[in-house]
């Protein structure tokens, strides 16, 4: 669903994105998607069918 990025890697270098852990607007997001999954939020835009 949302997956927050933590670790990049490439052929040559690799770094830590942010701390490693989801950040607000990642958790927020989540948050409202799972809401309108689970049918205690409004699906305003009719993302779930």
């Amino acid at each position: 669903m949302v997956t927050p990025i933590g670790h990049v890697k490439t052929r040559t270098d690799a770094w830590t994105h942010g701390y490693g852990t989801p950040g607000e607007v990642t958790l927020n997001l989540r948050d409202a998607l799972l809401g309108i999954r689970r049918g205690v939020r409004d699906d305003k835009h009719g993302w779930m069918p």
